[in-house]
């Protein structure tokens, strides 16, 4: 009863490493089926990559949004 809880040996700090920047890619598809693809670079998480999409086009605007994690470890080449 006399030990304390967490009482063991310090754990080592990590090193504050700035976290990697992820970028988004987002699919719009439009109510006239027009599609446009767009590249999120500055967003914070994905709900944030979704918010700057709806805020460039206008909510009114989007039939479907699709969110996707850029992926840097493939290479994207568009036809």
């Amino acid at each position: 009863m006399g030990s304390k809880a967490g009482g063991g040996t310090p754990k080592k700090r990590l090193k504050n490493t700035p976290r990697k920047k992820v970028e988004y890619f987002a699919g719009a598809r439009f109510k006239d089926n027009q599609t446009q693809l767009f590249y999120v670079r500055n967003a914070n998480d994905m709900e944030d990559a979704r918010r700057m999409v709806i805020d460039e086009v206008g909510r009114e605007n989007i039939r479907c949004l699709l969110i996707a994690e850029r992926d840097h470890n493939d290479a994207y080449v568009a036809d």
